[in-house]
């Protein structure tokens, strides 16, 4: 057993594998065709070789082709595993493969529909048919082939995008069933490993592309990083170690706070008073966990969280997606119906200043300050608020706020007219939000539609000058 298996076999063990027993865990391996998960194949067939498990436990391999690429690649890195596995099995290694291969265009539907770009939706998917895969085999474990480097280049993303304390600990070593042997070696030490046991590999073609964040952080960031600050590494590690450490003590509080479920109506009961005594960080994580509870699994917005958690003092009613929240004696209720609001319309005319309930949040309408007390034929302006933010100004009344309908178009700064379809689909609006975000149109003779409101959901305001 060479030093490169050996410290495998330690990832195993820590992620609570131990081949030395007599019974082995029914373990499976994801493998795409790259060095990574073909060091990770290489290495666990050659351990179970090594410990003799039972042909009647092999090792799992699947492989999923995501048809995202052009043919002859995405479908040559499916065939390279299948024919890898082959290879292996005529040298007595103890192991079945698995190949999955999505419907091409899958993934870009997916995409269309979730919002939150093609590396996201083919991850989703991917896990779609791990999952299947692990229920399909019975299996204990699967392993991905995760490693050193894709967790500093992770904890690097993460801080960029203003991650969570959670997700800033980085990727773990185990989550469930799914677990990482590769997270302590490096890239250097697989591709030593695999040039050592004349093993080629596949490598995407995308990899450079840095369009995409984690590639511009592998090849421009990195590289003046380890130039610049030859310490770097130790202290992202070290740093990440210790936020774990941090998140597992929150976890912790918000495990024990008590939350109240109703399973028949998927409705969770929080007691307000004791909510409210909790740090705002805490009161955020009680109630995603309620809302995890309830069913739904989404990403909720932290500017969502931050507008739900100051809208409880004042007992306002609230909703996000599929979730409803509402305040009566003393308990915050959270609902999930599992119907998305597509069907969600809402219409009403401004004609005097004041704060208006809608299903998106609190609209303030205010008279301009230079208005005020004034002696003037000039019509009042007002300045609009929409959940405590600024989001426009200087509009006459009376105005309309409604949903979206599906004709509608928006005036561009050329002077031309453009679907908000089409804005949303370039801003990336993810399907729970679209039927939540208001347009402002005039009650004038052009009934023309001056705004449309996205900011307060982590998007953009147009606003036509």
């Amino acid at each position: 057993m060479c030093d490169f298996e050996k410290k495998v076999l330690d990832g195993l063990k820590n992620c609570g594998i131990t081949l030395k027993n007599k019974k082995v865990p029914s373990t499976g391996v994801a493998v795409s065709g790259g060095a990574d998960s073909v060091s990770l194949l290489l290495a666990l067939s050659n351990l179970w070789h090594e410990f003799n498990i039972p042909s009647s436990n092999p090792l799992k391999v699947i492989t999923i082709n995501h048809n995202i690429r052009e043919q002859k690649e995405t479908s040559g890195d499916a065939a390279f595993v299948k024919q890898l596995c082959e290879e292996l099995k005529n040298k007595g290694r103890n192991l079945e493969c698995t190949v999955v291969e999505l419907p091409r265009g899958k993934v870009l539907a997916e995409e269309d529909q979730r919002g939150q770009g093609l590396e996201e939706a083919a991850r989703f998917l991917r896990y779609e048919a791990f999952e299947t895969f692990i229920k399909e085999n019975s299996l204990s474990f699967l392993c991905l082939a995760h490693n050193k480097n894709d967790q500093l280049e992770t904890l690097l993303m993460r801080f960029l995008q203003g991650a969570s304390c959670e997700s800033l600990g980085g990727i773990k070593e185990k989550r469930d069933c799914y677990i990482r042997p590769l997270l302590n070696i490096e890239r250097s030490e697989i591709e030593a490993y695999l040039v050592s046991k004349q093993i080629s590999w596949r490598t995407d073609s995308t990899n450079c592309d840095t369009v995409y964040l984690r590639n511009k952080i592998r090849h421009k960031l990195i590289p003046f990083l380890d130039k610049e600050f030859d310490f770097w590494r130790g202290g992202v590690v070290s740093g990440a170690q210790k936020t774990q450490e941090e998140a597992q003590a929150f976890l912790q509080l918000v495990q024990a706070f008590p939350v109240k479920m109703v399973q028949e109506n998927k409705q969770a009961l929080i007691p307000l008073d004791r909510l409210k005594e909790l740090p705002i960080a805490i009161q955020k994580r009680v109630i995603l966990r309620a809302c995890n509870l309830c069913g739904f699994e989404k990403r909720i917005t932290s500017a969502f969280l931050e507008e739900l958690v100051s809208c409880l003092k004042n007992g306002i009613s609230k909703s996000f997606a599929t979730l409803g929240f509402w305040v009566k004696k003393n308990t915050l209720f959270i609902k999930n119906d599992y119907k998305i609001h597509t069907d969600l319309v809402f219409f009403d005319i401004i004609e005097e200043t004041g704060l208006y309930d809608f299903p998106f949040g609190i609209l303030e309408v205010n008279e301009e300050r230079n208005n005020l007390n004034e002696k003037s034929s000039q019509k009042s302006k007002y300045t609009l608020r929409l959940n405590g933010e600024s989001c426009a100004e200087s509009f006459g009344l009376p105005f309309c706020i409604r949903s979206i309908q599906r004709s509608d178009e928006v005036m561009t700064a050329s002077g031309s007219m453009k679907k908000i379809s089409d804005i949303l689909a370039d801003w990336h609006v993810i399907p729970e939000h679209r039927a939540l975000i208001p347009v402002l149109q005039l009650m004038d003779e052009s009934q023309t539609i001056k705004c449309i409101f996205g900011k307060f959901l982590g998007y953009k305001d147009w606003i036509v000058k």
